[in-house]
């Protein structure tokens, strides 16, 4: 049969499902009949809804492994505020999934944090996004201290880390956070993803900065090593 490939994008996407349907489904069959009743996923995936970010991809797990957050900029408003859809998937995660750990993941060339940093863009988009990125008013805040004799390229790099940083913080207002953290059952993890190289940067709260992933997981990569 003749391969056929399309350049529509909706094509595309039938095709993928095609496919799912009638080789990769069968490979996880049983994975997915057990999955259809319950998900017991360890880990919340908070990240922002740009296109070029796969965390199942980019973590190599299967269906059920991670519950997965999306948004323009992967920002937590606080405990109480108005923009519930974000605070109850957090509630959810961690009161009635039990996850034990979070990763909030920013990533490079961020349009969100981009438009942070430009009044000329922030000023015209529609109102509910400007609204949506005040919750990152804090970072934008920061980055005009620190940052004002970088370029525009170093300063949304850093704005990305600041505001990994930042939405952290948010992220601890939340009343099942803090208690899990107070109980010892949740670690947070911040990650700083580099779409042009598959490279992940991760916060270090001790050294107050972010470090190479096989740094920050040293001890587990060489467990894997020698098993």
């Amino acid at each position: 049969m003749q391969h056929f490939e399309s350049t529509d994008p909706i094509q595309q996407v039938i095709a993928g499902v095609k496919k799912f349907q009638d080789s990769v489904y069968p490979e996880k069959e049983s994975l997915f009949k057990a999955l259809a009743r319950k998900q017991d996923p360890k880990i919340l995936f908070i990240t922002c809804s740009d296109s070029r970010i796969d965390p199942s991809l980019i973590t190599q797990t299967d269906p059920g492994s991670l519950f997965v957050l999306h948004n323009a900029g992967n920002i937590i408003p606080p405990h109480g505020t108005p923009y519930g859809g974000t605070g109850a998937s957090i509630e959810y995660a961690l009161t009635l999934l039990d996850v034990e750990h979070v990763i909030l993941c920013g990533h490079s060339f961020c349009g969100a944090m981009a438009a942070l940093l430009d009044d000329s863009k922030i000023n015209t988009v529609p109102p509910i996004i400007k609204q949506w990125i005040t919750y990152a008013e804090t970072t934008r805040a920061i980055i005009d201290v620190e940052a004002n004799h970088l370029s525009e390229e170093e300063r949304l790099h850093l704005c990305v880390e600041r505001n990994i940083q930042v939405q952290i913080r948010h992220l601890k207002t939340f009343p099942s956070v803090a208690a899990k953290l107070a109980l010892g059952k949740l670690t947070l993890h911040g990650w700083f993803y580099h779409i042009e190289t598959g490279e992940i940067d991760v916060y270090d709260p001790d050294a107050e900065k972010f470090i190479p992933f096989s740094n920050a997981y040293a001890a587990s990569l060489a467990a894997l090593s020698n098993p």
